[in-house]
């Protein structure tokens, strides 16, 4: 049912999955039922899944009316006791959902919005939040994310073309350390080109 089924189980989705999960067993604990049987009631399930997802994002309205909508239970620095007590949500929790998202004081809490999956989102107020470079009007350039090049030994050639690099670069930079490919550990790159090396047996 594709990926957002992993990072965001609505509760039609839990519904759904609990149910495939049961029929599934069916044959298994009667090996004299036919696999049919199984079979067409997942792809029947399956089927609704894909089409309830997709008319969910056509019509905002079935959408709401399918799955939950986010609960905003502190708004502008101020619990909303009413949707705490519709959300069924108990200080304890809440304090501990802004604890475990690194806000040590809840009155340092702009926004806490209980979202549709069960995650809470904690917005802390401006004044909590720490300084970047750019409050501090330091340019910094942007680097992108580090790339495996060579993992134990083993070259990357998909992340050799992404990045643009040859393979004669990589023999070049692995000179210069004194290094041979089958003695690297892990090597990355990222996208300004700075590349961090690690060889096999160190700890650094």
């Amino acid at each position: 049912m594709g990926k957002r089924q992993i990072g965001q189980l609505e509760v039609s989705d839990f519904v759904t999955t609990l149910m495939l999960s049961e029929i599934a067993t069916i044959p298994m604990e009667n090996p004299q039922l036919p696999l049919v049987y199984a079979l067409i009631p997942i792809i029947t399930l399956l089927t609704f899944e894909v089409v309830s997802s997709v008319v969910s994002k056509r019509y905002p309205t079935f959408k709401r009316v399918v799955n939950s909508t986010p609960s905003m239970l502190i708004r502008r620095g101020i619990i909303d006791q009413v949707e705490m007590r519709r959300t069924r949500i108990s200080l304890e929790e809440l304090l501990s959902e802004v604890r475990q998202s690194g806000v040590a004081d809840i009155s340092e809490v702009y926004y806490a919005i209980l979202e549709a999956n069960g995650n809470l989102t904690v917005i802390p107020r401006s004044s909590a939040m720490p300084a970047t470079r750019s409050d501090m009007s330091v340019d910094v350039p942007e680097t992108g994310i580090a790339h495996i090049v060579i993992s134990e030994g083993r070259l990357n050639r998909n992340a050799l073309k992404y990045l643009g690099i040859s393979r004669e670069k990589v023999d070049k930079i692995l000179r210069k350390r004194g290094v041979q490919i089958h003695d690297v550990y892990l090597m990355t790159c990222d996208d300004a080109l700075n590349f961090m090396i690690t060889t096999k047996g160190t700890k650094q």
